[in-house]
């Protein structure tokens, strides 16, 4: 059996000390396994859900996400989504 400290370290999912219980807005990125192009439109529980129907990983261990802090955060992160996107 493995210890803990055999696996590298990873930085927190989470903000420290944040309600994730509130309603808000959050930015989530999820990447398919070695950056494979296999998305088109996301619905709810897309990890799982694909995991479980082609009974393999597809997808990169952890995330990023980003709580959004007001209407300039907001539109800036909309931007993001927009501009990278593109570069697809």
């Amino acid at each position: 059996m493995n210890d803990k400290k055999d696996f590298p370290a990873r930085k927190p999912n989470r903000l420290t000390k944040f309600d994730y219980s509130k309603n808000g807005a959050y930015f989530i990125t999820i990447c398919a396994k070695d950056k494979k192009c296999i998305l088109s439109n996301i619905a709810g529980q897309i990890k799982s859900y694909t995991t479980n129907k082609y009974g393999m990983i597809l997808w990169q261990r952890s995330y990023y996400d980003h709580i959004i802090r007001d209407e300039d955060d907001y539109i800036n992160t909309c931007e993001y989504i927009n501009n990278n996107a593109l570069k697809w």
